[in-house]
C-alpha cells in the first residue's frame, strides 16, 4: 500500500474536515479518509499526516464553538437585562461569530 498524498492537498483537507468526528479516534478518521480517497482515485495518506490535519480541524472547531457560545451568552445577558440596543449589537456579533465559524473551516482548505 502506497502512502503518498501530501498534507497540503486540498482534497485531503476537505476529506478530513468532512469525515472527522470528535467522538471517534483519529485512527478511525484516517481509515475513513483513506477509503474515501481510494474511491476518488487518491493514494492513501499516511497516518501522521491525517493525525496532524485532524488536530488542526478539531482545534478550529473548538475555537469556533467557543466564539459562538460567548456571543450567545453576551446576547442573552443583555436581552435579559433589558439592554436591547446593546443586545442588538451582541446579536450582530453572534452572526459574525457564526459566519466566522464557517470561515475557519474553509480557510484551512486554501492551498498555502
Amino acid at each position: 500500500m502506497r502512502f503518498a498524498i501530501p498534507a497540503n492537498d486540498r482534497r485531503l483537507r476537505e476529506l478530513v474536515a468532512r469525515l472527522d468526528d470528535d467522538e471517534l479516534p483519529m485512527a478511525e478518521t484516517w481509515r475513513r479518509v483513506g477509503e474515501a480517497g481510494s474511491r476518488l482515485g487518491l493514494l492513501r495518506p499516511g497516518y501522521h499526516v491525517v493525525r496532524c490535519l485532524v488536530q488542526q480541524q478539531r482545534l478550529l472547531r473548538r475555537i469556533a464553538k467557543a466564539r459562538v457560545r460567548e456571543a450567545w451568552t453576551a446576547f442573552a445577558n443583555l436581552a435579559a437585562a433589558g439592554r436591547f440596543r446593546e443586545a442588538e449589537e451582541a446579536l450582530e456579533l453572534l452572526g459574525e461569530a457564526l459566519h466566522h465559524r464557517h470561515e475557519l473551516v474553509l480557510q484551512q482548505h486554501k492551498p498555502p
